[in-house]
């Protein structure tokens, strides 16, 4: 009985051991100041978990933090008032991706950046895609100012600085929904919400793959399949006259048949470009921009009644 009692005692006291051997103690770090600089949060099994920046202040006012994922980070940045700056996320080597809300020092939503990865022959890394300039209302306004749409604190005014412009597309669905038949395609309304070069006597296209093929999520397979190009309403003779009131060189109706039910990913892209003969003091003869998309689309195997 005794020698059970001990065997027993023993294979505890073990795992005590290697359990307080493997756990992974969170790490600091100090300002020459001997403020709080970083601190790593780590799980009990090793993995990191979060990361804190602070500001070189009394107090450990948090900078930033980052929620560690598998393949991404989810950051917040904050204001040494304790406000939210900026949140988003980014891949581990930094690139950021998907929608970034920046907000204002007094806590108001400021604008909204979308980034995203390209690699084909126009675009190459990390780009801003679409931008939305909001008021002190959160009213989309197309041209951001000087006073509400800024960030005012030394480490984020440089987020302050260059053109304040709204760059996004709008889409509508018809009929309404993103949930569509097997027996009926995809019908879409696509409206540039803010042509940069309008004044320039610009247009606007979209551009698919074509049926049976799709891009890659970072576009890199640009070169390899096959085009659709859908041409503004000015343009498109066959819907030409269906919407009236729309902004005709700007406004584009595409669709697509899916033959098969599920979840789809639609991927494409609005151009919008413009021509004009160049001039002795200007050699630019035109200039074009893209607005890539995803959406979402859930084919039902059934038929709409």
């Amino acid at each position: 009985m005794r020698i059970k009692t001990k065997f027993v005692t023993s294979i505890f006291i073990s795992i005590v051991l290697v359990s307080c051997s493997t756990k992974q103690k969170d790490e600091k770090e100090y300002y020459p100041s001997g403020n709080l600089k970083l601190e790593k949060l780590f799980a009990n099994d090793d993995e990191l978990t979060k990361t804190i920046e602070y500001y070189d202040e009394s107090g450990s006012k948090i900078l930033r933090v980052l929620f560690h994922k598998r393949d991404y980070d989810s950051v917040v940045y904050k204001y040494n008032n304790g406000k939210v700056f900026k949140t988003g996320k980014q891949y581990k080597n930094g690139d950021f991706f998907g929608k970034w809300n920046y907000y204002t020092r007094e806590g108001y939503l400021s604008n909204t950046r979308e980034f995203i990865i390209a690699n084909n022959s126009f675009d190459k890394g990390v780009r801003l895609n679409q931008v939305w300039f909001f008021n002190q209302k959160g009213d989309t306004i197309y041209y951001g100012n000087n006073t509400f749409n800024v960030f005012n604190q030394k480490e984020f005014e440089k987020e302050s600085k260059g053109e304040k412009t709204s760059i996004f597309v709008r889409f509508f669905y018809q009929p309404k929904g993103d949930t569509i038949s097997i027996a009926e395609p995809l019908s879409c309304i696509a409206e540039d919400g803010f042509p940069l070069w309008e004044k320039r006597n610009s247009e606007s296209y979209v551009v698919l793959a074509k049926e049976k093929y799709n891009f890659n999520k970072d576009f890199s397979n640009e070169s390899e399949v096959k085009l659709d190009t859908f041409y503004c309403l000015e343009k498109d003779k066959e819907n030409r006259g269906t919407l009236p009131d729309a902004n005709q060189k700007h406004t584009v109706i595409f669709g697509r048949w899916f033959d098969t039910p599920g979840k789809k990913v639609l991927r494409g892209y609005m151009v919008e470009h413009y021509k004009r003969k160049a001039t002795p003091n200007d050699s630019i003869t035109g200039e074009k921009r893209r607005t890539y998309f995803e959406k979402i689309i859930y084919v039902k195997d059934t038929i709409r009644s």
